[in-house]
């Protein structure tokens, strides 16, 4: 799903949107509400085009409001100091890049719901190499899922979820783009952490990308 934040930048491990590397993390419960907070450490990142991607600094806020036993609603903020520059060392530009995301999510029995968005500010780029014009003012991206799991326990079947997806992508400035996903899917939980996704996507976009089947393999060890 591209709705959010993780993939859409120039490196989830980098720009503060995934597993950020070089980070210090700190949480803390206080009644119904999981409090996060990091520090992001400088780090630097090649994207092998030329350029060179340097984060100063920065850090993020988030929150779990655990409203039910199966409702929460999370936000979050990521804030990254960033600059980009040449790598032969000519003049860079340096960027504010800020996330803001809020989710909610509901899983009563075996239904599974959630809704979701997110704001990013110089942080989706333009798809120029261009160290002056890199990342992109604002963007914006949705996305939802709707599934039922069906418990199996069998033939190395754990539980089957049929489920229906979306998500919304769309530059405000910067680049003239944006992507429209509606999809149905099932998964299949099996034995040993293995799980194989399929998904047809209805696809509408400004490249014209069309229609798309995709599987995936996932092992939890």
């Amino acid at each position: 799903m591209i709705g959010q934040a993780p993939g859409n930048g120039i490196n989830g491990d980098y720009d503060g949107s995934y597993r950020t590397r070089k980070s210090l993390k700190y949480k803390k419960t206080v009644g119904d509400v999981d409090l996060y907070a990091s520090y992001l450490f400088s780090d630097d990142y090649n994207p092998n085009n030329g350029l060179r991607y340097k984060r100063k600094g920065g850090g993020s806020l988030g929150a779990d409001y655990h409203i039910t036993d199966d409702l929460t609603w999370g936000t979050a903020w990521n804030y990254t100091r960033a600059e980009m520059r040449p790598g032969n060392g000519g003049d860079g530009k340096d960027y504010d890049q800020n996330i803001v995301g809020t989710a909610l999510s509901w899983t009563p029995d075996n239904w599974t719901f959630a809704l979701g968005g997110g704001w990013y500010q110089n942080f989706m780029t333009t798809k120029r190499v261009d160290a002056h014009d890199y990342f992109a003012g604002d963007a914006w991206g949705i996305e939802y899922f709707a599934g039922y799991k069906f418990p199996i326990n069998q033939y190395a079947v754990k539980s089957i979820q049929p489920y229906f997806m979306g998500d919304r992508i769309e530059y405000v400035n910067g680049r003239n783009y944006q992507r429209i996903d509606n999809g149905v899917g099932i998964s299949f939980q099996l034995d040993y952490g293995f799980r194989v996704d399929y998904e047809h996507v209805f696809t509408s976009s400004t490249d014209d990308l069309g229609d798309m089947n995709l599987v995936r393999l996932r092992y939890d060890f």
